[in-house]
């Protein structure tokens, strides 16, 4: 009976890893999206000052 438990309690720790493995990659797939966003932002906004300038 123990070593039922022991396999039942490794399989959820397995199940576990891989659900938080796929939360950090998530996690990071959308910190990289803002910065992209971000820079994509600060971008447009030095064409637009600089397009001010040369006005």
């Amino acid at each position: 009976m123990e070593e039922v438990k022991t396999i039942k309690e490794g399989f959820v720790g397995e199940i576990k890893g891989i659900i938080d493995k796929a939360r950090e990659g998530a996690v990071r797939s959308v910190n990289f999206s803002r910065v992209i966003m971000y820079w994509d932002k600060v971008f447009q906004t030095i064409l637009l000052t600089l397009a001010k300038w040369s006005e």
